[in-house]
């Protein structure tokens, strides 16, 4: 994996602090960097687990490439689409809000995803026949 050290890329495992992921950073991450005080909470992991979903259902990283492992994080958010695309990005949207506090909790997460596969599930037998 391709990790981010100043202005310079490189490899894992050759990192030394302040070294984060270059795919994948959160608003937390980059200030750590810059404040080693900053904590680092469960809001961090659903902030990458939004950006991973996000990439898995687009083909694009919601994020803009940085110049700079301390550079601030800028997202460039598509449509979604699909029968559930609007549920999708406004989940995604929750998960990568900038304030850890306005993110959801994974439980949270999982309850949206199961509910907009619940809804694709029905859409499907529809679709072939079935009885919803």
């Amino acid at each position: 994996m391709l990790w981010l050290k100043g202005k310079q890329s490189v490899e894992a495992g050759q990192t030394q602090w302040p070294g984060m992921p270059y795919r994948y950073r959160t608003p937390e991450l980059v200030e750590r960097a810059q404040d080693r005080s900053r904590e680092i909470s469960a809001a961090s992991d659903i902030y990458q687990f939004g950006t991973v979903l996000y990439e898995l259902l687009t083909g694009y990283n919601p994020q803009k490439p940085p110049n700079n492992a301390l550079d601030p994080i800028e997202l460039d958010i598509r449509s979604i689409y699909g029968d559930q695309g609007r549920y999708l990005l406004d989940l995604v949207r929750y998960m990568l809000a900038t304030d850890p506090a306005e993110r959801p909790c994974a439980a949270d997460c999982l309850q949206k995803l199961n509910r907009i596969h619940k809804e694709l599930c029905r859409a499907y037998k529809r679709v072939q026949g079935y009885p919803a």
